[in-house]
C-alpha cells in the first residue's frame, strides 16, 4: 500500500490577488461591502442586527433575514468582517433589539434585558429615548450568549466560517466600542449621558471609579461571550476612552494575555482633526511589529460623503513632504496613511466607500495595501541536492525578506488562547502536474523573529517522502520541487509571496525551487503515524519467533499493523490484561509500543 500526500486545493477570492488576500492582514471596506470589487480590497463589512434575526423569540431565526446575512457574507467570494450592531445608531430601534425583549416597555416582560435609557428629544410632546444595553447586565449576557451561539451554529451549517475574517463585537459603549466620551452640552461640567451610565451602574452620578469597575467587568464578560460563542473566528476589539480616566476601559492587554491572537485591537481615529493627524501609536502598545502578541488595525475617524471626507484637510503639518498629490486635501490623505504606516504596526485597515471610489486616491490606497502587515519575498533559493535515493535526505537554502511593517506571525490555535507563532515551510514534489509528496517543516529562525527589511537565511535538511521512488531499484523519477509558507495548525492556509518573477506561482501560493530533483530507487510504503503524541520508542526485551506476524499468515504487512492498531485501541480504552491478544508480540499480556516496534522492525526488514 502506498500512502500519497497531496497538496491543498487553493480557492481564491474573486478578483483579488492572492497576496492581497493573505491570512491575518488586508484592506477592507468599512461597515459595508458595496465597493469590494477592487482587486486590492480583501473584503467588506456586514452589519449584524439582533432584532432582524430574532424578531419573534430567542429560540429561532427569521430564515429570510438569516439567508440575507449569509448571502452578504458570501458576496463576491471575498472575505467579510461582521459588525454587530447592538447599540443606538441611525437605525430603527427594532433593527437593534428583538421585539420580544420589549426594551421600551419598562417592567413588562421577564425577558427584558437591563437597559440604560437616555433622553434624546421631544416628539409631539412625548419624550423620546435611546437605549443602551447595560454592559454589566446578567440578563443581557444570558440572552446575548444564546443568540451568538445559535448564530455560530448557522454559520457552521452554511459552511461560511472560513469566509469570516474577524468579528467586531458590540462592547457596550458608544458606537459599540469602549467609547464613553459623550459630549458636554452648554455650561454643564459633566455629560448627562455619562451621569446616567454611572447611576444605572449603581454608582454615584460622578463616581467615575465605580463606573470604571462596572464597565470594565461588563466589557470583559462580553468579550468572553463572543470568544466562546465563535471559537474559530478572531475578534477585533474597537478602542475608545471615557472622558474621565477613572472610567476608561483598561482591559485590552488583559484580554490579549488571556486569548492571545484570538483577540485583536483596532482604533477608529485615523485622520482626526488634531495635531497628530489622527495617529495615536501609544495606544498600540501590544504590537511592536516584531514580537507581537496579536494584530492591530486602523480605520478613519468617520465616514465621508466625498473623497477624504473623514480626513482633516486643514492641518498643514499632515501634508508636509507628501508625494503624488493633486491638492492640499489629497496631501493630507496621503500623508496620514504614510505616517500611520511609518509609526504603527498595522495588519488591517478599513476605508470608506467614498475613499475607495476616489480616483485621485487609488495610488495611495494601493500603496497602503502593498506595505501593511507582512510583505515577504524569497531573495535567494537553492536546492543543494540534485539526486537522492528513495527515502534519503535533501538540503535547501532559502533567503527571505519581509518588507512589510509587521512580523510574519500566525496564530497557533490551542483552545481559547491562540499563541503568536511562526509560519512553517511547505515543500511539494510534483510529477506531471500532480503533487505526489508533501512536507511541512519548522523554520529556523522563526518567521516571527525576522527583522523587518533585512535578509534572513534559513537552511533545511529533511527526508523526502518514501513514496516518491519508481517501480524498481534502478528507477529514476524527476520531480519539480515547490516551497512556500503555511500556517502552523495543519490547516494549510498559505501566505502568498510578493515575488514577481515567473518562479512565483501566485495562484497556488508556492515558489518553484527546482525543476529537477532526481529520486533514484524503488517506491517504499509509508509507515503509519504512531497513534499518540507521547510515545517513546523502546527496545523490546523479549521477542517470540513469529516476530511481527500479528495475524499469523506467514507475512509481515499492513494487515498486521491494522490488527495491532485495533487491539491497541481496545487495550487503551479498557486496560484489560490478558494472554490472547494477537498483537501481544512480546507476550507480556499487554498491547503497547513494544509490540508496535517489533512489528515495525520486521516490516521494514521484509519490505
Amino acid at each position: 500500500m502506498v500512502f500519497l500526500f497531496f497538496g491543498p486545493k487553493v480557492v481564491l477570492a474573486a478578483d483579488t490577488l492572492p497576496r492581497y488576500d493573505n491570512p491575518g492582514q488586508g484592506l477592507f471596506q468599512c461597515h459595508d461591502n458595496s465597493s469590494i470589487s477592487l482587486d486590492y480590497v480583501k473584503g467588506g463589512g456586514v452589519i449584524v442586527f439582533w432584532g432582524k434575526l430574532q424578531p419573534n423569540n430567542e429560540n429561532e431565526f427569521d430564515r429570510t433575514e438569516l439567508n440575507k446575512l449569509i448571502d452578504g457574507i458570501k458576496k463576491d467570494g471575498k472575505k467579510t468582517y461582521l459588525h454587530f450592531m447592538i447599540y443606538p445608531g441611525n437605525h430603527p430601534l427594532l433593527d437593534l433589539y428583538p421585539a420580544w425583549l420589549k426594551v421600551t416597555n419598562e417592567g413588562e416582560a421577564d425577558d427584558q434585558i437591563e437597559m440604560i435609557r437616555i433622553f434624546d428629544h421631544w416628539l409631539n410632546g412625548v419624550k423620546q429615548y435611546i437605549y443602551y444595553p447595560q454592559p454589566w447586565g446578567i440578563k443581557y449576557h444570558q440572552k446575548l450568549e444564546k443568540f451568538l451561539k445559535l448564530l455560530n451554529v448557522e454559520f457552521e451549517k452554511a459552511g461560511i466560517i472560513d469566509s469570516i475574517e474577524y468579528i467586531e463585537p458590540a462592547l457596550g459603549g458608544q458606537w459599540g466600542c469602549t467609547n464613553l466620551w459623550f459630549p458636554i452640552r452648554g455650561e454643564e461640567e459633566t455629560p448627562p449621558i455619562l451621569r446616567v451610565f454611572a447611576r444605572e451602574a449603581g454608582c454615584g452620578e460622578t463616581d467615575w471609579t465605580c463606573l470604571g469597575r462596572r464597565f470594565n467587568t461588563g466589557v470583559d464578560k462580553i468579550i468572553d461571550i463572543y470568544s466562546e460563542s465563535f471559537p474559530k473566528i478572531p475578534l477585533m476589539l474597537i478602542g475608545g476612552a471615557c472622558r474621565y480616566g477613572e472610567c476608561s476601559y483598561d482591559g485590552f492587554n488583559r484580554m490579549i494575555n488571556k486569548y492571545g491572537m484570538k483577540v485583536m485591537r483596532k482604533n477608529a481615529g485615523l485622520g482626526a482633526d488634531d495635531s497628530t493627524c489622527g495617529l495615536r501609536p501609544s495606544e498600540f502598545v501590544s504590537c511592536d511589529g516584531i514580537n507581537a502578541k496579536t494584530k492591530c488595525g486602523q480605520e478613519p475617524t468617520g465616514s465621508g460623503m466625498s473623497c477624504g471626507g473623514s480626513f482633516n484637510k486643514t492641518t498643514s503639518t499632515c501634508a508636509k513632504d507628501t508625494l503624488r498629490v493633486t491638492s492640499s486635501s489629497d496631501a493630507v490623505y496621503d500623508k496620514t496613511y504614510r505616517e500611520s504606516l511609518r509609526l504603527e504596526a498595522i495588519s488591517y485597515y478599513c476605508m470608506y466607500r467614498s475613499d475607495l471610489g476616489c480616483n485621485v486616491y487609488q495610488d495611495t490606497n494601493k500603496m497602503v495595501v502593498d506595505k501593511l502587515g507582512a510583505q515577504v519575498a524569497i531573495m535567494k533559493s537553492d536546492l543543494k541536492t540534485e539526486e537522492v535515493m528513495t527515502g534519503g535526505n535533501i538540503n535547501i537554502e532559502i533567503t527571505w525578506n519581509n518588507a512589510g511593517i509587521t512580523a510574519l506571525v500566525a496564530p497557533l490555535k490551542q483552545g481559547l488562547k491562540w499563541t503568536a507563532s511562526s509560519y512553517k515551510l511547505f515543500v511539494e514534489f510534483e510529477l506531471n502536474g500532480r503533487v505526489e509528496g508533501y512536507k511541512e517543516v519548522d523554520i529556523n529562525p522563526s518567521s516571527k523573529s525576522w527583522a523587518l527589511g533585512k535578509d534572513v537565511l534559513t537552511t533545511f535538511n529533511f527526508g523526502i517522502p518514501v513514496s516518491l521512488g519508481g517501480e524498481s531499484d534502478e528507477s529514476k523519477t524527476n520531480y519539480k520541487v515547490y516551497v512556500g509558507l503555511t500556517d502552523p495548525n495543519g490547516e494549510r492556509k498559505r501566505f502568498a509571496l510578493t515575488n514577481t518573477n515567473r518562479s512565483n506561482e501566485v495562484e497556488k501560493r508556492r515558489y518553484l525551487l527546482s525543476k529537477t530533483l532526481m529520486v533514484t530507487g524503488k517506491r517504499q510504503t509509508e509507515i503509519p503515524v504512531v497513534p499518540t503524541e507521547t510515545l517513546v520508542p523502546l527496545i523490546p526485551t523479549a521477542r517470540p519467533d513469529r516476530g511481527g506476524d500479528v495475524n499469523r499468515d506467514g507475512k509481515v504487512d499492513m494487515a498486521d499493523y491494522a490488527l495491532w492498531l485495533s487491539e491497541y485501541r481496545e487495550y487503551k480504552e479498557t486496560g484489560q490484561v490478558k494472554n490472547d491478544w494477537q498483537g501481544d508480540l512480546n507476550e507480556d499480556e499487554k498491547l503497547d509500543m513494544l509490540d508496535f516496534f517489533i512489528w515495525k522492525e520486521d516490516y521494514l526488514f521484509d519490505n
